[in-house]
Parts: C-alpha cells; structure tokens; sequence
C-alpha cells in the first residue's frame, strides 16, 4: 500500500468513527434542541471555520451553483433533519445499522444515473459484510432489534437522500477548491432550513448551549463532523484513485 491509499485509508476510518459517534452526540442536544435547530447551529459552525481556513472565493457559474443548491438540499438539509428526527423516535443503534446501507444506496443510484458507475458483485459482498460486522458490534449477540417504524423510515430516507448528494458531488468542478465547494453547499443547505424555521417554528432560548455537555456536543458536531469530515469525505476518495 503507498502513501496514497494509506493516508486515504485513514481518513476514510477518522470520518467514519467520527460519524459513528454523531449519533450520540445529536441524541443528547435533542434533549434542548429540535433537530432543525441543531442542523442550524451545526452548520453555521462549519461554514465559519471553512470561511476562516479557506477565506477565498471563485467565479459564479450558474451550472455549478445548481448543482451545489441540489447538493445543500439532499446532503445538508434533508439529510440531517431526517437523521436528527429518526433519532427522535427510533434508537440510535437502529439507525446506525440503518445508516450503515448508505454505501450500497449510493452505489445503486449512482449505477443508474452514471455510465461509469457499475455495480459490481465484490460492492455487494463488501456491503454484505459491512452490516453483519455494523450488527455484531452495536448489538453485541443479541437479537432483539425493536423496530420503531416511524424513525426507521426517516433513517432509510436519509440513505436515499445522501446518494442523491453524492450525485451532486460528483458532477461538481473538482478544480475548485474542495473547501469552497463544502461551503458553498453549507451555505444553500444552512439558507433553506432558516426560512423553514423562520416561518413555521421560530427559535428556542440559546442558554442551553452554555450546559457544558451540550456545548461540547455541538462543537463536536459543528467543527469536526461537518467541518473537517465534509472536507476530509472527498479528499480520501481522491487520493484514494492517485497513482
């Protein structure tokens, strides 16, 4: 293995646990924060950081803004509100195997709106084993899963919806920045879910935040797992093809 699939490789497991471990971090801010309203400050954190580490910006070209506004509905928007309201209702271990499918769905839809995503059999057996090895770890031998049909449902569509971004991400300019790309995306995300809070919810009290473990939790969220994760998810599938 050469530097390049070795770095690859362990960005690929940073994001992955860090991800993994969203799911309790959500579970405990639901607590004080409904899952918009989480989505709202999470992402605002990231798009900061990203303006602050990337302070530049590039030519507006219509196409590509298209496709980053398709990109903040499905990744940023639909995606997190479905995830923090299946958290609402289901457990986190139902979503997490749940969630775990993603890779199969995005390689699904990708086979049907890419010539050059083919769907081979070693995806299949590799997707096969992932959640085996997802079900083993999360419920340690036992076998009773309690379904919660409502929750369950949500984490399902969050699948859907990430293999839609997915698509997004991949049609973009990879000769822009990674970094203004990411941002770009949280910005139209971050805009959509404001109005809809806006108009229909309003916004609850911010001392919560100042709780330490709810604090802690939402810059866990914010810098790492949307920040650097977002940043570092196309990075290693990138490095991952270099020769």
């Amino acid at each position: 293995m050469d530097k390049y699939h070795f770095t690859a490789h362990i960005m690929a497991f940073f994001v992955s646990f860090v991800w993994g471990v969203t799911f309790v971090s959500s579970k405990i801010i639901l607590r004080y924060y409904s899952p918009t309203e989480i989505l709202i400050i999470r992402f605002l954190l990231a798009y900061l950081m990203l303006w602050i580490i990337y302070p530049r910006t590039h030519k507006f070209v219509l196409k590509q803004e298209l496709w980053y506004f398709v990109a903040g509905i499905t990744g940023v928007s639909l995606y997190f509100v479905f995830e923090n309201s299946a958290l609402l209702y289901s457990t986190a271990s139902n979503v997490g195997v749940i969630l775990s499918s993603v890779p199969m769905v995005v390689a699904i839809i990708s086979n049907i709106f890419l010539e050059d995503e083919k769907l081979h059999r070693n995806m299949i057996y590799g997707f096969t084993i992932t959640i085996l090895g997802v079900g083993l770890v999360i419920f340690n031998g036992q076998v009773n899963l309690h379904l919660n049909p409502i929750g369950d449902m949500l984490a399902l569509l969050c699948c859907i919806v990430w293999g839609f971004y997915s698509l997004a991400i991949k049609k973009m300019d990879t000769s822009v920045s990674n970094i203004f790309r990411t941002r770009r995306v949280f910005l139209y995300g971050l805009l959509i879910v404001i109005c809809y809070q806006l108009l229909f919810n309003g916004f609850s009290d911010l001392k919560p935040l100042l709780i330490p473990v709810v604090g802690f939790n939402i810059l866990f969220l914010g810098i790492v797992a949307s920040g650097l994760c977002f940043v570092f998810r196309p990075g290693f599938a990138k490095l991952a093809v270099k020769k």
